[in-house]
């Protein structure tokens, strides 16, 4: 660390008002936490298991025969008497779930529940379904061969006599499930909730629930400079050699002090409950939106009514994303690695950002009003992919919960932060 950076940091702690601030960062985090693992304890980890929650299509009856002709009124008639038995299992196989589930059995309920979402899955795809989209069934191939795994009843010999579904098949629905619980099962892991609080997962709850407001307050607090911060800053401008190298000093200076009040509590917070918890939660799945990883594709709008936000482990899923086949499974270190890239960036272009306010506004107060009207207006009113504030919440971006791509992200932030460096440095050259 070199001796600006030393500087600053030592001007940073020796501010009572700073001090206050992390302090209080790191006490709404603590309650957040706290609050989190207070609704864990009550929250299915895996709803829609239940056998009252999960919809299954009904097959024709007999009633809807009547334009047949009696050779195949006789066949349909005997297909209908074969899927009462698999449809039977089927219940009861889900029952047995259930069971499992409320004894904590978890081997026997992710073994029980991908036949069980195995069925469910076939039973939509014989339906003939007119809304499918041909990349519904780009997960097909892994389907098929848990098919022959777990050795699954065919219920493809009763297409003929399938219902047509009302709305949209929920067969993308239950294929997320099948990887869900098969990722699961092959990696002896159990279930969490949407709430879980543990080691691995603290850094994605406190990255969707604090990071965007707290890195914004953040850098538009900490680096408020007095009159008498702002004539020492001037004074340094004076050496030429220092001149042309402040705005890199001050952007090094200033990221590395925001990162430090954001990640080590949560790195501590993070430790604390590996050594009461375990490790195994950095292997927690997270369903992300594969493509956006590497195009500037959005999940397509299928939105279906009663499907705001539906958990599926600890992964929040949208109308859109929940539908979306396109999903792809992360374990949670690697979903925290992309998480912490991104929301690096996010906070490097705020940095660059209120320094150029305070370049423009030469004034500090002034440009801290403008700063957080500015960015208070991008967060609560977001514009298109082109807005540096859409990117506020880098769980959200990466799971396609955003309506941006996280590629996207990677490109708008790198390129806002690029030009701001830029400018702050011809602004420094131009007025010291």
């Amino acid at each position: 660390m070199n001796a600006y950076v030393r500087f600053v940091w030592k001007r940073w702690f020796s501010s009572k008002r700073n001090i206050v601030l992390l302090g209080l960062l790191v006490a709404i985090e603590i309650v957040s936490l706290q609050m989190m693992s207070g609704m864990d304890q009550f929250t299915d980890p895996v709803p829609m298991s239940d056998p009252e929650a999960v919809m299954i299509r009904p097959l024709k009856r007999k009633e809807q025969f009547s334009m047949l002709s009696a050779e195949k009124k006789d066949e349909a008639y005997e297909l209908i008497a074969q899927s009462e038995k698999d449809l039977e299992f089927l219940q009861n196989n889900l029952e047995k779930a259930d069971l499992a589930k409320q004894h904590k059995d978890w081997p026997a309920y992710l073994q029980e529940s991908i036949v069980n979402f195995l069925m469910l899955a076939r039973l939509e795809e014989i339906s003939e379904a007119t809304s499918f989209h041909e990349q519904d069934f780009i997960h097909e191939e892994q389907l098929e061969k848990l098919y022959e795994k777990y050795d699954v009843v065919d219920l493809a010999k009763y297409r003929s006599i399938a219902n047509l579904p009302m709305g949209h098949s929920m067969y993308p629905v239950y294929e997320k499930y099948v990887r869900y619980f098969d990722y699961l099962e092959q990696r002896q892991l159990e279930p969490a909730s949407m709430y879980d609080v543990s080691s691995g997962t603290v850094f994605i709850q406190l990255a969707r629930s604090i990071l965007p407001y707290a890195a914004v307050v953040l850098v538009g607090f900490l680096f408020w400079q007095t009159k008498k911060d702002r004539k020492a800053q001037k004074t340094l401008l004076t050496i030429p050699h220092f001149k042309n190298r402040f705005v890199a000093q001050e952007s090094l200076a200033r990221i590395s002090m925001a990162g430090f009040c954001l990640l080590v509590p949560a790195g501590i917070m993070s430790i604390g409950l590996g050594i009461a918890k375990g490790w195994t939660s950095w292997n927690t799945p997270v369903f992300v939106f594969g493509p956006g990883l590497r195009s500037f594709a959005v999940p397509y709008e299928q939105i279906t009514n009663g499907m705001s936000m539906v958990p599926i482990g600890i992964s929040t899923l949208n109308g859109t994303t929940y539908v979306e086949p396109a999903m792809e499974l992360m374990p949670c270190w690697q979903v925290c690695v992309l998480v912490l890239l991104l929301g690096a960036l996010f906070v490097s272009f705020l940095v660059q950002y209120e320094m150029f306010l305070e370049k423009v506004a030469n004034a500090s107060f002034l440009s801290t009003v403008l700063y957080f009207v500015s960015a208070g207006l991008l967060l609560v009113l977001p514009g298109g992919w082109w807005d540096p504030l859409r990117y506020a919440d880098p769980v959200a971006v990466l799971c396609g919960n955003a309506g941006v791509s996280y590629l996207s992200g990677l490109c708008v932030l790198g390129v806002y932060t690029l030009v701001l460096f830029l400018l702050n440095g011809l602004l420094i050259r131009k007025h010291a």
